[in-house]
């Protein structure tokens, strides 16, 4: 075997090792159990630039579409547009990404059931592929930061009464 064949043998078993735990310890997120959850877990920063290829390298404009960015339009058929990002009371943390990234079914958005139909509502059934084994944590990581990044907390206008004071 070659260097530079062994070299590619020890990165993708890496790369594949690395998916692999990260899978393990996010899928533990839902269990009720505190010692099987992520609190503490903190990853790296992630590249926002790097992120958007990402999100237009594995297709997600096929179904998704991100706030205030003006993305290449997807070639095939889609009937699904989901927006990621923008003003929102109630913003998507950054585990919250990471989680709807790696475990898509972990909880599927009233916004996305109204899209599907009655069947693949009640199944609790999402078109979202898994991409675990098809990309590296440094593209997750990218990933998640570029999303993360298109997030904006909508905080309400205060209209209380004014009060006057004095002659």
């Amino acid at each position: 075997m070659t260097t530079a064949t062994e070299s590619n043998l020890v990165r993708r078993l890496a790369r594949g090792v690395g998916v692999l735990a990260l899978t393990a310890l996010l899928s533990a997120c839902g269990k009720q159990d505190s010692a099987l959850t992520a609190d503490g877990f903190v990853l790296p920063d992630g590249d926002v630039e790097r992120g958007k290829h990402v999100f237009l390298d594995l297709g997600c404009r096929q179904c998704h579409v991100v706030a205030g960015l003006d993305l290449p339009a997807y070639d095939g058929v889609s009937s699904l547009e989901i927006e990621l990002g923008g003003k929102r009371a109630k913003i998507k943390d950054y585990g919250e990404l990471l989680t709807s990234v790696v475990h898509p079914k972990h909880v599927i958005s009233d916004e996305y059931k109204r899209l599907l139909n009655k069947e693949e509502s009640e199944r609790g059934d999402t078109a979202m592929p898994d991409f675990n084994s098809r990309m590296t944590v440094a593209q997750l990581i990218d990933l998640v930061q570029f999303l993360h990044s298109r997030y904006e907390e909508l905080v309400p206008e205060y209209r209380g009464y004014q009060y006057y004071y004095g002659p």
